[in-house]
């Protein structure tokens, strides 16, 4: 097995064809802009002068802080060295030329579409600068949004359970006090006590019961003051939409127009939740579910790109709960008509069909 001798907390591995055009850009706007980060970049090629057996380029997906993948081509060897990157999950930050490029299943990841030209080609240095950075931050971040073991839990845990106790008597009156007053480390432990707790809700009757908690989340985003601490509430609040553990989860999300009202929480969502906010109204299983996410969409219009656009548009052909929705129908149809014709054809001709 080949030994480069590297760290893994600063070794990123690029997945890619080896063509010529490719390999400049690689070159020019990967490499560089990942090492001016200070990462040792390497690609198959870089691991021997022959052809690397794919021992060693499992071990470098495996060694690897996070991947690049270049699905430009649909190249059979990158997807296949991306399903062990997804077998092995490890973070993996998507790009191509073309989304027709990227399968349906891989849409709704971070990817980045950029244009074959010298402006594409900075667009696409950019977005990965803007990629490790936002990375950076989700690493220190990750203490305090994983959910704490048994073992981290002490004897004040006793104390945080009387205050979720509190929240459930005294309601909205008392919800205001605890999130703007409370250490900010504090409010987190009450916060995972709360997502732990809803996990054991099992019917409309106790989800009923337990209305309140599902607000006490909601404000916690809203009321506090550092932006920082906003954006882990609201990271760990789409972790826990996007693993669907907890009864009625589609309350996680209810009142998510309302952070959408702060410009810097509004950005903070669109580079880093906008494919996920999409793959959810994707997956609408209500007509209340449709209405929801798709008025979220309506929202977040101005952000969406020719790749949203057309996921939004599958989404509505394919889900008959988004179709059939009368409101949910209609903040799609107010964010794909300005766009209609940057369509694809056949997309195009499905809608026509239902009636756009």
């Amino acid at each position: 097995m080949v030994n480069l001798k590297m760290s893994s907390e600063s070794f990123v591995f690029v997945l890619m064809p080896f063509e010529d055009k490719l390999t400049q850009i690689y070159e020019r706007f990967i490499k560089v802009p990942l090492e001016t980060k200070g990462y040792l970049v390497k690609r198959a090629d870089n691991l021997y002068k022959s052809t690397p057996i794919l021992e060693d380029i499992v071990w470098s997906i495996e060694e690897a802080e996070f991947l690049i993948a270049e699905l430009t081509g649909k190249n059979p060897n990158v997807y296949y060295e991306l399903g062990i990157a997804h077998e092995k999950k490890k973070t993996v930050f998507l790009i191509s030329q073309n989304i027709e490029d990227v399968t349906f299943d891989l849409k709704h990841r971070r990817t980045i579409i950029y244009e074959d030209s010298p402006r594409g080609y900075e667009e696409l240095a950019d977005g990965i600068i803007k990629f490790t950075d936002n990375y950076i931050n989700e690493i220190k971040d990750e203490d305090l949004i994983t959910e704490p073991t048994e073992d981290t839990l002490d004897k004040n845990t006793i104390g945080l359970r009387k205050i979720i106790e509190e929240i459930k008597e005294y309601g909205k009156s008392r919800i205001s006090d605890i999130v703007t007053s409370i250490d900010f480390k504090v409010l987190l432990r009450i916060t995972h006590m709360i997502y732990k707790e809803l996990t054991l809700i099992e019917d409309w009757k106790e989800l009923e019961q337990n209305s309140i908690l599902f607000d006490f989340l909601h404000y916690s985003i809203n009321l506090r003051e550092e932006q920082r601490e906003k954006q882990i509430l609201l990271t760990i609040l789409m972790n826990k939409i996007k693993q669907k553990k907890i009864y009625g989860f589609e309350r996680l999300y209810d009142k998510f127009i309302q952070y959408l009202e702060d410009k810097s929480l509004k950005l903070f969502i669109t580079e880093n939740f906008l494919d996920d906010l999409i793959l959810i109204y994707a997956e609408s299983s209500s007509y209340q579910d449709a209405n929801i996410t798709s008025n979220i969409l309506y929202n977040l219009r101005t952000e969406l790109k020719p790749r949203h656009l057309l996921n939004i548009a599958d989404a509505y052909i394919n889900n008959s709960q988004i179709k059939d929705s009368f409101k949910g129908s209609g903040h799609v149809k107010r964010i794909l008509r300005p766009n209609f014709n940057a369509l694809p054809t056949k997309t195009k001709k499905e809608l026509k069909k239902l009636g756009f």
